[in-house]
């Protein structure tokens, strides 16, 4: 059995990339022959950094079958280059690349040096089917769709909404203006007029701090629930408690959000912006509804108020389409690409 390894970040911090890599690692590969080169050791004294540096330095001068999860674009880039340099550019076909978030088709396409490296990779796994099709414009053979995925397990069924009840609303992301925050604030008098509230759980921008903490303690329709300890406590459960997630994100840096997922393993709805790959994993009025401004969004909180079978309707479908983004959906292909 050929060795491989997983030059990445584990948590912690538990960013996306981090959650990501040990997801993959912890549920797929760590019984078979790979091992795990955390880079975030690096930041975490001096013996731990020069361990470290040793085995990245033992990955890359073998001919070694790797795996890279990085997230910073400069340290890919890095590694790449450093394995061209070292062994060729015919033994590229043994780097196997684990793409970050939305925006690596925008880095090939900057690239030169990616537009020619693609070529040769044995695998890149992408989040996205568009950023697939963006890639392979450059002769790229190997491009493989492995989306955000989560673990199933704890998945939590959906529960029936009743009219008596109200609907109940949850905004779970960072809180700030590029994720839609002041979107959301502008729902108070809508809100109010209907004896609604939006539960927020996130860390809080300093730039949107006042602001935000003006309107909580201005309206009883915003209620802020702090950071979610997701780490201790189960991101399902907590979300299964609501009907629907608010996520009017406009921010550029948007890929494949991780809480798109969690709501259907939660058995919730979404009410998402039209943005960058939200339509891949919500799809309109089957499992989630698309807005593309305020007013959309405020008419379509107010339909799912006033239709319940309809609600319910897009919380069982949610919870059906997480199927797709089960990670061990993926396990016997990411196998098979690295023939281990």
């Amino acid at each position: 059995m050929k060795k491989v390894y997983y030059i990445g970040e584990l948590p912690p911090p538990y960013g996306g990339v981090a959650v990501k890599n040990a997801l993959i690692y912890e549920s797929i590969l760590s019984d078979k022959n790979v091992e795990m080169i955390d880079m975030v050791d690096c930041r975490r004294g001096v013996i731990k950094t020069i361990k470290c540096c040793l085995k990245f330095i033992r990955a890359l001068l073998g001919k070694n079958d790797i795996i890279v999860g990085l997230g910073a674009s400069n340290r890919r880039d890095f590694v790449l280059k450093a394995y061209r340099i070292l062994h060729g550019k015919s033994s590229l076909n043994r780097v196997h690349l684990m793409t970050m978030g939305g925006r690596f088709h925008k880095f090939v396409e900057e690239s030169p040096f990616l537009q020619e490296t693609v070529k040769y990779l044995g695998t890149i796994w992408v989040e996205a089917y568009s950023i697939k099709d963006a890639i392979e414009k450059y002769g790229a053979k190997n491009v493989k769709y492995f989306p955000n995925c989560r673990t199933s397990a704890g998945k939590v069924a959906p529960r029936v909404s009743f009219p008596d009840e109200p609907l109940r609303l949850v905004f779970y992301s960072r809180i700030c203006e590029e994720k839609g925050l002041y979107d959301v604030l502008q729902l108070k008098d809508f809100l109010e007029e209907n004896n609604l509230v939006i539960d927020f759980y996130g860390e809080i921008e300093k730039k949107d701090k006042e602001r935000f903490e003006l309107a909580v303690s201005t309206s009883k329709c915003f209620v802020y629930k702090g950071v979610f300890d997701a780490a201790h406590n189960s991101v399902y459960k907590m979300l299964n408690a609501y009907d629907v997630l608010l996520f009017p994100t406009h921010w550029k840096g948007e890929g494949v959000p991780g809480v798109l997922v969690e709501a259907k393993f939660a058995g919730i709805t979404v009410i998402a912006s039209d943005w960058n790959y939200n339509k891949e994993i919500i799809r309109d009025d089957k499992d989630g509804i698309i807005v593309k401004n305020l007013e959309e969004m405020r008419s379509e909180i107010a339909r799912l108020k006033d239709d319940r079978k309809l609600l319910d309707r897009l919380k069982k479908c949610s919870f059906e389409s997480g199927v797709r983004y089960e990670i061990e959906t993926y396990r016997e292909d990411l196998w098979r690409c690295l023939n281990c």
